[in-house]
């Protein structure tokens, strides 16, 4: 328990709030980010939508402010919503859902992933909301989304290992941290990156492996 309590002092040490700081830092660690209307809608689509994401600061700041950018899309909307695929910049991430409709709690759903599999719990999820894990964002409905270093050679789609726990790595956008969602709140990145642990191989060997992996057998 000692332990916990110092890792969540340190993680509360490094408290990113929402905001456009925080949106502008975390695409400098390489994330191209893409702006969404209030709506969710992503400000850029169709043949376009490739062309939305950057990491530029001056126009993630513009599309902020409501400038828009320099093609002047996004003109008049201050975009304040911003999501990334984690695998663009070396991670994946478990989305834990909390206070859904469903109902479905994914914290304690991710405990049961491993207790049903037989495996053993790790450190870093044994007290999630007490700070065992070393970098997450907090969302405005009370979830989580973890963090993972990942550095093998696999594209995982998104996917459900459990309910309310969802994957994102390639193929599928999260919400960034700094981002606000209106009417909501925002998204609040604890702990930083460095600090990222590995993404688990126990957990990855339950994963749907992507269609044209060797591993898939007709």
């Amino acid at each position: 328990a000692a332990s916990y309590a110092a890792a969540e002092a340190e993680i509360e040490a490094q408290i990113s709030p929402p905001g456009l700081e925080t949106v502008l830092a975390f695409a400098a660690r390489g994330f191209p980010l893409m702006g969404c209307y209030a709506s969710g809608a992503t400000y850029r689509s169709g043949d376009d939508y490739r062309n939305g994401f950057t990491n530029d600061a001056g126009r993630i700041q513009d599309l902020w402010t409501g400038k828009g950018d320099a093609w002047g899309h996004g003109k008049g909307s201050r975009i304040q919503l911003y999501r990334f695929e984690p695998g663009q910049g070396g991670f994946i991430c478990l989305d834990l859902d909390r206070n859904h409709k469903d109902g479905k709690d994914g914290l304690q759903e991710l405990v049961n992933v491993f207790r049903a599999n037989g495996l053993p719990l790790p450190g870093i999820f044994k007290d999630l909301e007490g700070g065992s894990f070393p970098c997450y964002t907090l969302t405005p409905s009370g979830g989580m989304h973890l963090y993972f270093r990942y550095k093998g050679i696999r594209q995982y789609i998104h996917q459900y290992p459990a309910p309310a726990v969802e994957l994102f790595h390639f193929g599928s956008t999260l919400a960034a941290p700094g981002s606000i969602k209106e009417g909501k709140g925002g998204y609040t990145l604890m702990g930083s990156l460095d600090d990222a642990p590995l993404f688990p191989g126990a957990l990855e060997r339950l994963l749907k492996l992507p269609k044209d992996d060797p591993g898939n057998i007709a």
